[in-house]
């Protein structure tokens, strides 16, 4: 009885044997087949990767040439429509202004001429009706004669 039982178990063991070695035959087959598909693959891949990044550098390098074509563009648009300032554009307003005025080239006046030349007008035409806020007669030292009856 034991022997029938240890023949039994050798041969089931002997089956499962058989088994795994056949499915072991498999998987080296399959492996062997995926080896020789993978050795035929990587210089494509080398390939693609290689392009893929060829690709990327010749586009970044067309993205630089064009900013660089667009900043010189600007640069000359700037040049042409707003040029650097002179030295003249450089000093103050007034003392421009002045130096403009003293030139004679144009016939500018000053805020405070402006100014003074209203106020003589508005004397001249307002007459006996312009009065100071608080009702007394104008006079031509007064700086800001606005009040009308």
């Amino acid at each position: 009885m034991i022997l029938s039982c240890v023949r039994a178990k050798k041969k089931s063991l002997q089956e499962e044997l058989e088994r795994e070695q056949k499915w072991l035959d498999e998987q080296l087959e399959l492996e062997k087949t995926v080896q020789e598909r993978f050795d035929h693959q990587p210089d494509f891949r080398v390939i693609t990767k290689n392009s893929e990044l060829q690709k990327l550098k010749s586009r970044l390098e067309k993205v630089i040439n064009r900013k660089d074509e667009l900043l010189s563009a600007l640069g000359k648009f700037l040049d042409v429509h707003y040029p650097p300032p002179s030295e003249t554009d450089t000093q103050s307003k007034t003392v421009r202004l002045a130096a403009e005025r003293d030139k004679g080239s144009t016939n500018f006046i000053t805020l405070h001429e402006i100014l003074e030349f209203f106020h003589l007008r508005l004397q001249a035409t307002c007459g006996p009706y312009c009065y100071r806020m608080d009702k007394s007669p104008l006079t031509s030292q007064d700086p800001f004669p606005i009040a009308y009856e």
